[in-house]
């Protein structure tokens, strides 16, 4: 009997931060370079945020995104508020609901 947990497909959130995971604790990268860059929309603003996160703060903001954020990254205070791309190890990922 397959188990169901294995099949079912990763949320965006369970990829964004699975990949957060990823980042830290990949051995082969220097701290230096373990660096996660997110793209905030917000409907007031003209053009996309961009926050750079260095690995020193990692697993704090992995924390604060899986408690601020729902399934499809929006912010659970304001849904108008989300996450459309991110980029760990120069990969980037645009997020698709």
């Amino acid at each position: 009997v397959a188990n169901l947990k294995e099949n079912k497909k990763m949320t965006v959130k369970e990829k964004f931060l699975n990949d957060i995971k990823s980042l830290i604790e990949n051995k082969d990268i220097s701290k230096e370079d373990k660096v996660l860059t997110v793209w905030i929309e917000t409907p007031d603003m003209t053009a996309r945020e961009l926050i750079v996160n260095p690995f020193e703060n990692l697993q704090a903001k992995h924390d604060y995104y899986d408690k601020a954020y729902d399934d499809n990254l929006n912010l659970k205070a304001n849904p108008d508020i989300f996450i459309s791309t991110y980029s760990t190890t120069g990969i980037i990922v645009d997020v698709v609901e």
